[in-house]
């Protein structure tokens, strides 16, 4: 599978990235095998990347919550779902964080089924060398497009734009046994 280390401010990254395209749990697996890759090869923040193969669905069904928490047990310090095409909740488990979809950032059909989206900002701090329970988590609300015909410029929204959508992200993590709310 796909696996990275990046340095970054003198700490090794890991990334990886999974489809769960397939009937069986081969995507989880191999998740599982790219984060102890990630761990040999050095990383002390690991980031998952998921492509969730539900598209429309703003609630993450209970195999890709239980799919999330074992990859946080299994030391994944952050999972940033890429699909579906819809924001769904983001959920505080161990003190790691799960974005289970941030919607589409920027898409290409002339009518996007939904235009919501977000920026996701985590600090991290890792002391020794290891990743600390992380506080610190910004999201930033974005639209796809600029103007009511797609011109594929996605736009950070102000105002009531972005309190429409921050709402939205806090209402689809409240249904989360570890959603995040506007305190956190």
């Amino acid at each position: 599978g796909y696996i990275q280390v990046r340095k970054i401010r003198g700490v090794n990254v890991g990334f990886t990235g999974v489809w769960d395209g397939s009937e069986d749990q081969y995507y989880e697996d191999m998740a599982l095998d790219n984060i102890e890759a990630l761990k040999s090869e050095g990383a002390q923040i690991i980031v998952v990347m998921i492509c969730w193969e539900s598209r429309e669905e703003s609630v993450p069904n209970d195999s890709q919550i239980l799919m999330a928490h074992t990859l946080i047990d299994a030391g994944a310090d952050l999972i940033v779902g890429v699909q579906p095409d819809v924001l769904r909740g983001v959920e505080r488990y161990h003190g790691k964080y799960i974005a289970y979809s941030l919607g589409t950032f920027m898409t290409c059909a002339p009518e996007p089924a939904a235009t919501d989206s977000l920026i996701l900002q985590q600090t991290f701090t890792v002391v020794d060398g290891v990743c600390q329970e992380n506080a610190e988590l910004e999201l930033i609300p974005c639209s796809v497009s600029g103007s009511e015909d797609n011109d594929l410029c996605p736009v950070v929204l102000e105002g009531d734009g972005a309190r429409r959508v921050l709402d939205l992200i806090y209402d689809r993590s409240g249904i989360l046994d570890g959603g995040i709310d506007p305190g956190d």
